[in-house]
C-alpha cells in the first residue's frame, strides 16, 4: 500500500480504478475481470473505514497506452487540482500501467499534488525508499511481460505465415477460414464474393475505372484499391513484409494480377469521406430498410461534375443509393409546406415502424445472414484492435494489415 498524504479524523476517500486488456481466456496475462477488481477494491476501502467516491474503469485497452478514457478523468482531476479523492486504490499496479516511463511519471504526479495509491495485492508504503524501489520493480516487469507476449505472439504469426497459413485477423474479401477445426488457418475461396473479384480484376485490366466499379458493386473506391493489390489472391501469405506460398487456392492469376498492377496509380492513399466538402445535411439520421442500417455518404465524378449521394453499409445484399441533393431537398420541401402536428407525427412514425417491420420479416433468412457476417466481422476486428494495442502490428508490418481494416 502506497501513502502520501497524512491520516485525518475524516474517512479517506478513494477512487476505484479498473482495467482489462482483452477478454477470454486466451489472453492469460489478465488473471481477473473488471467486476472482480472493482469488488475486491471496495472490500478493502470498507475494511479500512474508507469511502469510495468514485468508480472509474477502462475495457478492452492496453497498459501500454495513456489514451484511456477512465485513466484520463484521473489525469484531468489530479492536474487541474479538482480532485476529491485522497488515494487511488487498484488491484494491482500493472491495471494502471505496463510501461515504466508512464508509471514514473504518474507517481511523480501523485507525489506533487499529495495524493496515494493502494495496490489491494501489492502491499507496498510509498513513504521509504525500499517500497518506493519495489514498487518500480513491479512496473518494470509489467512492462516485461507485455513485450514478451508481443514477441512471443508475433513469433507464433511468423511460423504460422512460414507454413502458408493466415495469421488471426478477418479473412480478406472473396475469401473465409476453412470449416474443417484443423485447418481453421487455412483460406478458403468465398464463391460469390471470389466471382466479384474476378470481375474487379477482369474489369479493371480491360480499362474500366474503380469509380465504375464502385458504382457497379457499392464498394467504397478505397476497398478496391486495396483488393487489386492484393497478393493474398494469388495463393500467397503476406506477413511483417515477407511473401509466402500459401496453402490456399489463388482466386486470380498471375498474369491477370501483374496486368492490374501495370494500370494502378503509384499514389494508392484512399480519400477520406470526411473530408469531401459537401455538406450531408441528413448523415446520421437515416436508416435503410434491409436492416435498419445507418446510410452513409460517398461521392463521384461524372461529366458534368461530382455527384453525392447516401448508400447502404450492407455493400453486397442491398447496393441502396440515392442522391443527396434531392433527398435533402425534398425533406426541406416537406418541413416547409407541410408543418404536422404532433398526432400526425406520431401516426407517421408507427406507420414508418410497421413498414419496417414487414420489411424486416421479408427478408428475415438473409438479414440472418448478413447479421451471423456482421458478429463475425466485429470478432475479427477487436482480434485486430487486440494486436494493435500490444504492439503486434507495427510500421513495418502494417502493410499487411491495411487490406482488412477498411
Amino acid at each position: 500500500m502506497v501513502m502520501i498524504k497524512p491520516a485525518n479524523s475524516k474517512p479517506e476517500k478513494y477512487i476505484v480504478y479498473a482495467r482489462i486488456s482483452e477478454h477470454g481466456s486466451g489472453w492469460k496475462q489478465e488473471d481477473s475481470t473488471i467486476p472482480m477488481q472493482i469488488e475486491l477494491c471496495k472490500r478493502y476501502v470498507e475494511f479500512h473505514g474508507g469511502e469510495v467516491c468514485n468508480v472509474l474503469s477502462d475495457e478492452l485497452i492496453s497498459g501500454g497506452t495513456i489514451n484511456r478514457p477512465g485513466l484520463k478523468r484521473i489525469l484531468d482531476d489530479l492536474n487541474s487540482d479538482t480532485a476529491e479523492w485522497d488515494h487511488i486504490i487498484v488491484y494491482k499496479l500493472d491495471r494502471l500501467f505496463r510501461s515504466l516511463k508512464h508509471s514514473i511519471n504518474f507517481f511523480e504526479l501523485l507525489h506533487e499534488k499529495s495524493k496515494g495509491i493502494v495496490s489491494v495485492s501489492e502491499r507496498i508504503d510509498f513513504s521509504n525508499p525500499m517500497s518506493k524501489a519495489a514498487m518500480y520493480i513491479f512496473c518494470v516487469m509489467a512492462q516485461l511481460q507485455r513485450e514478451d507476449t508481443a514477441v512471443r505472439i508475433k513469433e507464433k504469426m511468423n511460423f504460422m505465415a512460414k507454413e502458408g497459413k493466415y495469421c488471426p485477423g478477418k479473412a480478406p474479401f472473396g475469401y473465409q477460414r476453412s470449416p474443417d477445426t484443423d485447418k481453421k488457418n487455412i483460406l478458403v475461396p468465398k464463391p460469390r464474393n471470389a466471382e466479384i473479384l474476378k470481375d474487379l480484376f477482369g474489369s479493371y485490366a480491360n480499362g474500366v475505372s474503380v469509380d465504375k466499379l464502385s458504382r457497379k458493386y457499392q464498394i467504397a473506391p478505397s476497398s478496391i484499391s486495396s483488393f487489386l493489390r492484393n497478393r493474398h489472391y494469388l495463393g500467397k501469405i503476406i506477413y511483417s513484409g515477407e511473401e509466402y506460398e500459401g496453402q490456399h487456392d489463388a482466386i486470380i492469376t498471375e498474369e491477370v494480377f501483374d496486368k492490374v498492377q501495370k494500370i494502378l496509380p503509384n499514389n494508392h492513399k484512399a480519400t477520406r469521406y470526411n473530408a469531401q466538402k459537401y455538406d450531408y445535411l441528413l448523415l446520421g439520421l437515416l436508416k435503410c430498410s434491409c436492416s435498419s442500417r445507418a446510410l452513409t455518404c460517398y461521392s463521384t465524378c461524372g461529366r458534368n461534375g461530382k455527384y453525392f449521394y447516401y448508400y447502404c453499409t450492407n455493400q453486397i445484399e442491398c447496393r441502396y443509393r440515392i442522391s443527396a441533393s434531392k433527398l435533402e431537398n425534398a425533406v426541406l420541401e416537406l418541413l416547409r409546406k407541410a408543418p404536422l402536428q404532433k398526432k400526425e407525427i406520431q401516426y407517421l412514425l408507427e406507420k414508418a415502424k410497421q413498414d419496417n417491420i414487414e420489411i424486416v420479416k421479408t427478408r428475415a433468412p438473409e438479414l440472418k445472414q448478413v447479421e451471423k457476417a456482421y458478429r463475425e466481422a466485429l470478432r475479427e476486428q477487436k482480434k485486430i484492435e487486440k494486436m494493435f494495442v500490444n504492439g503486434i502490428v507495427t510500421k513495418e508490418n502494417k502493410d499487411h494489415w491495411s487490406s482488412y481494416t477498411n
